[in-house]
């Protein structure tokens, strides 16, 4: 092959790489992958909401689990605006990891959880009626109960929820990452217990 006759292509993936591709165009190929997993969570034909169910996506880096989660959500979005209330927690890799990483995390997720609830109108102003307002403050002044607090908190949400027919969908991206924390000792096992029994109730 000569260099006279050589031409370079141009990779339209090339500005996406190691970033999230929300772009539409450019992210092909997965709604497949996208009605499977929204049907896991709603029974197309009925819209039944399928409460306590986990869905765990998982592969190599830099295979797009990460957009593929950004477009699931707006799929969701679109197609059950009114059932659903999703709650993005984001990379829970960005959270700092100690001991206290399960106070961080459930701080985390009502702080999520109270912004996606009032982006709705009608559920934030039944949240107020109910006087359901995401215990921050409580956890913040007794780091020692929070998971006391938060479990309280979210099975008296969750009576108001399946009465408005409602969901919350709980995005986590790279969930890996505990796995290591716990083997190097900088979270404690007990992480594991709190989410098992948070996804069975």
């Amino acid at each position: 092959i000569h260099n006279d006759n050589f031409e370079p292509l141009i990779n339209p993936f090339s500005a996406y790489e190691g970033k999230m591709m929300s772009d539409d165009s450019m992210f092909v190929g997965r709604s497949a992958q996208i009605n499977q997993i929204i049907s896991m969570i709603c029974t197309n034909d009925k819209e039944i909401i399928n409460y306590g169910r986990a869905i765990a996506m998982y592969g190599q880096t830099r295979t797009g689990k990460s957009s593929l989660l950004y477009h699931l959500k707006k799929n969701l979005e679109k197609k059950y605006k009114n059932n659903i209330v999703i709650w993005d927690i984001g990379d829970i890799g960005e959270l700092p990891a100690s001991t206290e990483y399960l106070v961080s995390f459930l701080y985390t997720l009502l702080d999520v959880g109270k912004e996606a609830i009032y982006d709705d109108d009608e559920l934030s102003e039944i949240i107020e009626d109910e006087d359901l307002i995401p215990p921050l403050k409580e956890i913040r002044k007794e780091p020692k109960f929070a998971v006391t607090i938060f479990n309280a908190y979210m099975k008296k949400l969750n009576t108001v929820l399946i009465r408005e027919n409602k969901i919350i969908v709980l995005i986590v991206d790279e969930f890996t990452y505990l796995h290591g924390y716990i083997k190097e000792g900088k979270i404690t096992p007990d992480f594991m217990k709190f989410w098992k029994a948070f996804l069975q109730n």
